[in-house]
């Protein structure tokens, strides 16, 4: 029933399973995702993406008199970086 509902199951052996929505490359005829290819990727119990900070901040303060207006500007500069973290396993399957 689940099949005949969404063209695929939803839920097998009580693991969620979600469909990949095909994409076109852009200029080209060919489609993004190989139709005789399955991506296996465990739901991690931790998030994927990682934000870590280093270092202290910089703040520039100029004086009321560097601009006309007599207003003060601040700077706050301070450093980061994005990564991509997981423990969790995941595969490729090429159907013959």
């Amino acid at each position: 029933e689940e099949y005949n509902k969404y063209g695929y199951l939803t839920n097998f052996q009580g693991v969620d399973l979600f469909e990949i929505p095909q994409r076109i490359i852009a200029g080209t005829y060919d489609f993004a995702i190989d139709n005789n290819t399955i991506y296996v990727v465990s739901m991690g119990s931790d998030k994927i993406a990682k934000i870590a900070f280093e270092g202290e901040a910089i703040i520039n303060e100029s004086t009321n008199s560097q601009n006309a207006d007599m207003t003060v500007d601040y700077t706050f500069i301070k450093s980061y970086d994005v990564g991509v973290v997981t423990s969790a396993r995941y595969g490729i399957m090429k159907l013959a």
